[in-house]
């Protein structure tokens, strides 16, 4: 059997020819070849970023608390005096035949501002912090009592619950059997009757 030897010059020739033919093809391809051809990883869109939200919820804006009216004659709602106690406010025993036991307490009133709700709240205590009962749902507004402690307020009739401001707190020292505070009632054409005492500073 014989072999066919190729000479080794003959064989480069072939070499070159077959790359000379394939260099322009590949140039082609590369210069011609999309964007999304290519091997390169492509960069992903951002996402927009999401929007911030505070722990406890978007942020709760002051409450303009409403002004209400003074009331007129004829019309319904409430009117009363706030009062301050202090004191000892304890029965003193007189002895026969002796002067009388000078008072040891006070009642005052005071002018301050007095809040009104409608309906029934549950009792949190004689003192609720106005930065909370100002942003109550059941807040209907507020009015300010004169130097005498007297205040009015025109409204129709319904359940209310009242309250006087001393500092930054509501106070109310009155409460339900259903563990409410203390409200009053407003009937139709009449003004109802109505103390506000603050007994803190006072002794029974």
């Amino acid at each position: 059997m014989s072999r066919i030897l190729l000479p080794l010059f003959a064989a480069r020739p072939l070499t070159g020819l077959v790359c000379g033919l394939c260099l322009p093809w590949l140039l082609s391809c590369t210069l011609n070849a999309a964007p999304g051809d290519r091997r390169l990883p492509r960069p992903t869109p951002a996402s927009p970023p999401a929007a911030r939200t505070s722990p406890t919820g978007p942020p709760t804006a002051t409450r303009q608390v409403p002004m209400l009216s003074p009331l007129q004659p004829g019309q319904s709602g409430i009117q009363g005096q706030v009062l301050q106690q202090s004191g000892n406010f304890m029965p003193q025993i007189q002895p026969p035949n002796q002067a009388a036991i000078p008072a040891r307490n006070q009642t005052e009133p005071i002018q301050t501002r007095i809040w009104v709700f409608s309906g029934r709240l549950p009792a949190q205590g004689t003192r609720w912090p106005v930065a909370v009962a100002q942003s109550h749902p059941q807040l209907l507004g507020r009015l300010t009592s004169n130097p005498q402690g007297e205040f009015s307020a025109q409204l129709p009739p319904g359940e209310y619950t009242v309250f006087a401001q001393y500092g930054d707190d509501l106070y109310l020292n009155a409460f339900q059997g259903d563990g409410s505070y203390a409200t009053v009632q407003v009937q139709s054409g009449t003004p109802t009757e109505l103390r506000l005492v603050n007994s803190e500073q006072a002794a029974f």
